[in-house]
């Protein structure tokens, strides 16, 4: 199963197997990803823990608890379907980085829902819980590692060449890079969480017959200025143009001042953090913008990727992943999350790989939605519960793992232009008491319905596109309602 030439290859005076760059950059590492490739399962698995381990902070390396769940077994915990992403994201060559992509004007916030009206489609499962808080705190565990980089590729070597898994145990028990052979990644940067700073006059606001301000931009570049040191020192209305490379926050970013982030294109410019919680969280009355960017938790405890608490936000162009769920505490897990009175505008973003929902929308938000793609998700594409409203328009909901679009509570969107395809029970669901309307939508090919209405959802349907869905196009526990 294993190349006995690996060892011949790799092995110097200088290093066992893997050599100090390729813990500090597993991404441009060749023998990282010559490991991850070979066909041992066990193998795979600690080349896998080894990889996340490198690119977490040092209190969030695993013990061997965490990875031998059984010591009598010779057997490495799986990697989760996020990790083994996040492993091959991480190995994935660099993109070549281009210059910084032209603003966009945020559009105007109309986003207003339809009412009820008649429907006609045995049984779904109900939809998942939704978290019922971001919840800003959480109890961290410390982890401390103090043993040198060299024990994680002994891992390896110990699998792959002698086979001696009391072997591995011993080596586990060391733990992980020490905080001082911790590598530096480009762009590191540190926590800021920005306060709106009040006008010249003390008042916190804006003078009768004072000029507007004029509009600065910071520009964020790896070994330059930071993110977090950009946002705090710009003022409410400038910009933020952030070069093409990868940056990685030691804190989540609270942000309630308006801002324009803009990367130099969603390739080209990664933000990513490992903390739990959220990765962005814009909150208070402002209005943003986020564009040409991929914004990433790469962390190992639950987040939401970004968060919008109130005001209005532009998302553009984005590449929104990583969202991790706690399914004890029913935190975390979202691409995108509105919640509160939060309202906005999203188009052309990729929403994928998060373990709740693509874009979530709760409370009372009323964002708009349009020309987004949103797939390979745990939960739904796209999820609205409790009053929220607004526009879904022209978006793409393909491979989740509950429906394309789920609406919960008496959540009233509208809904029109979808493609919903390949999900694995409905391309578009309605729950208890939710209302809205659904139009000239295509479903198809998924799992169980094209469209599932349980009884008390009153949506409109009009003109859909049902086909192929396995075990119905319309199902309808509310018989006194029809499709037009």
């Amino acid at each position: 199963q294993v190349d006995p030439q690996l060892w011949d290859r790799h092995n110097s005076d200088q290093s066992l197997l893997l050599r100090e760059e390729d813990f500090r950059e597993p991404g441009r590492s060749d023998r990282l990803r010559e490991l991850w490739e070979l066909p041992d399962e066990n193998t795979r698995r600690l080349v896998g823990h080894l990889i996340l381990a490198c690119l977490s902070e040092p209190d969030q390396t695993p013990r061997l608890a965490d990875l031998v769940p059984d010591p009598s077994r010779p057997e490495v915990r799986p990697l989760s379907r996020h990790e083994q992403a996040k492993v091959e994201q991480a190995l994935r060559p660099a993109p070549v980085a281009v210059s910084p992509t032209t603003t966009l004007l945020p559009p105007s916030a109309a986003n207003l829902p339809l009412g009820p009206a008649p429907v006609t489609p045995t049984s779904q499962p109900p939809a998942p819980l939704f978290p019922r808080s971001t919840g800003n705190s959480l109890q961290r565990r410390k982890r401390p590692s103090t043993q040198p980089l060299v024990l994680y590729s002994l891992i390896a070597v110990g699998m792959l060449f002698i086979g001696s898994f009391p072997l591995l145990l011993l080596i586990l028990l060391a733990g992980g890079p020490s905080s001082e052979t911790k590598p530096a990644r480009t762009g590191l940067v540190s926590q800021v969480t920005v306060k709106t700073a009040p006008h010249n006059d003390g008042s916190g606001t804006k003078p009768a017959g004072a000029a507007a301000p004029i509009r600065q931009t910071w520009r964020v570049s790896p070994g330059g200025l930071s993110l977090p040191e950009a946002v705090q020192k710009a003022r409410p209305g400038d910009i933020i143009e952030i070069a093409a490379g990868e940056y990685t926050l030691r804190q989540p970013l609270v942000i309630d001042k308006s801002l324009t982030l803009r990367g130099a294109g969603r390739d080209q410019t990664r933000l990513l953090c490992w903390r739990p919680d959220f990765v962005i969280k814009f909150t208070g009355d402002g209005q943003w913008t986020l564009q040409g960017l991929t914004v990433e938790h790469a962390g190992i405890q639950w987040a939401n990727v970004v968060v919008v608490e109130g005001g209005f936000i532009t998302i553009t162009d984005c590449v929104l992943t990583g969202g991790l769920r706690d399914q004890q505490s029913e935190q975390g897990g979202n691409g995108v999350w509105f919640t509160g009175t939060a309202r906005g505008y999203v188009a052309r973003c990729l929403c994928r790989n998060n373990e709740l929902h693509g874009i979530a929308v709760s409370g009372q938000a009323q964002p708009r939605l349009e020309d987004n793609t949103c797939e390979d998700n745990t939960g739904s594409g796209i999820a609205y519960v409790e009053n929220a409203s607004g526009t879904v328009r022209n978006n793409t909901c393909r491979n989740n793992g509950i429906d394309g679009i789920g609406v919960n509570g008496q959540a009233q969107p509208t809904l029109e232009g979808n493609t919903c395809e390949n999900n694995r029970y409905s391309g578009i669901a309605y729950f208890e008491n939710a209302r809205g309307s659904a139009r000239n939508n295509t479903c198809r090919n998924n799992e169980r319905y094209g469209i599932f209405v349980q009884k008390g959802a009153k949506p409109m349907l009009d003109g859909n596109i049902l086909q192929g869905n396995r075990e119905g196009d319309l199902h309808n526990e509310q018989p006194s309602w029809a499709e037009r």
